[in-house]
C-alpha cells in the first residue's frame, strides 16, 4: 500500500511539475545618500538589500510566490521617544504574494503583487529589535528574454503596516498607510524551472 502511494505521489508530482511553471528569481538594491546642513555635514546611510523569491503559475494569469529579504542599514538613523539612535540595522524579511497579470503583449506582462509581508529588524549595539506585519499591492512590469529567463520591476505600493517594539520596558506601536508611487524600484531576474 505504501509503495502504491508513493508511486501515485510521485507520478503527481512529476506530472505538476511538467504543466505548471515554477521560477525563482529576486533582486538587489543598494542605496546611498548623504544629509548635510549648511556646510555641517550630518551623515551618510548606506543600504543592501537581496531579495531572493521562488513563485508558481496556477495559470495564465494568477500566481503564488514566497519573496524573503535580507537587508542591512550602515549609519541607519531611528527615532525613539526621546532620543536618537545611529549605527547598523540588519533586517529579515517574508512575505508570501499573489500575483494577477492584467495585461500581457509580446514578451511584456503587466501585474500587481498582493502581499502580507513581516519583517524583523535588529539594531546592532543597542538591544532593540523592531516587527512589523503588513499588506500591501503594488504594480510591476516582466519581460520574458526567452523561455526561461526574463527580467522584472516593481514601482511602488499601497498598504497598510503595523510595527511595534519594546524600549526600556515601554511598548511601541505604529500603524501607516501608504501610497509609495515613486520610490519605491525593485528591478530583478528570474529563470523558468
Amino acid at each position: 500500500m505504501k509503495k502504491n502511494l508513493l508511486l501515485l505521489l510521485t507520478l503527481w508530482l512529476t506530472v505538476s511539475a511538467a504543466q505548471a511553471q515554477i521560477w525563482i528569481g529576486g533582486g538587489l538594491s543598494m542605496k546611498t545618500s548623504s544629509t548635510t546642513l549648511g556646510s555641517y555635514h550630518m551623515g551618510t546611510n548606506n543600504t543592501i538589500a537581496v531579495t531572493p523569491e521562488v513563485g508558481y503559475c496556477l495559470s495564465n494569469i494568477w500566481a503564488v510566490g514566497l519573496r524573503i529579504g535580507y537587508a542591512h542599514y550602515d549609519d541607519a538613523e531611528t527615532v525613539l521617544i526621546d532620543q536618537t539612535l545611529m549605527g547598523q540595522s540588519n533586517e529579515f524579511s517574508v512575505a508570501p504574494f499573489v500575483r494577477y497579470t492584467f495585461y500581457q503583449t509580446g514578451a511584456f506582462s503587466f501585474f500587481a503583487d498582493g502581499a502580507l509581508a513581516y519583517r524583523a529588524i535588529h539594531k546592532s549595539g543597542y538591544d532593540s529589535n523592531m516587527n512589523t506585519l503588513g499588506l500591501n499591492i503594488g504594480p510591476g512590469v516582466q519581460m520574458a528574454i526567452n523561455k526561461k529567463v526574463g527580467l522584472t520591476a516593481r514601482m511602488g505600493f499601497a498598504g497598510y503596516e503595523h510595527s511595534w517594539m519594546k524600549d526600556r520596558g515601554m511598548k511601541l506601536k505604529n500603524n501607516r498607510f501608504s501610497l509609495d508611487v515613486f520610490s519605491d524600484f525593485t528591478f530583478g531576474a528570474y529563470f523558468n524551472l
